[in-house]
C-alpha cells in the first residue's frame, strides 16, 4: 500500500494530485493545505485526496511512503 502526502495544493500541487489519482499511483493521497481557497477548489473539482488540517498530527497518524512538497508553506 502506498500513501502520499502532498504539502501544498496550488497550481503545481493540484496538477500532481490529478496525475496521482488518474494513474492510480497511490492507494491514499493526503493533502496538507493552509489556503481555504485552495481547499475549496480541491473539493469543488473533485480531484481526490483527503485534506488534513494539522500537519504534525497527520504525520503521526499516517504512515507515508512519499512526501511531495509543491511550494513553500512556512
Amino acid at each position: 500500500m502506498k500513501n502520499i502526502l502532498l504539502i501544498g495544493c496550488g497550481l503545481l500541487g493540484s496538477s500532481l494530485l490529478r496525475k496521482i489519482n488518474n494513474k492510480k499511483i497511490a492507494n491514499k493521497v493526503f493533502v496538507y493545505e493552509k489556503s481555504q481557497k485552495h481547499i475549496s477548489q480541491i473539493k469543488k473539482l473533485r480531484i481526490g485526496g483527503t485534506v488534513i488540517k494539522n500537519l504534525a498530527e497527520g504525520i503521526k497518524k499516517i504512515r507515508f511512503d512519499y512526501f511531495l512538497h509543491s511550494h513553500e508553506f512556512l
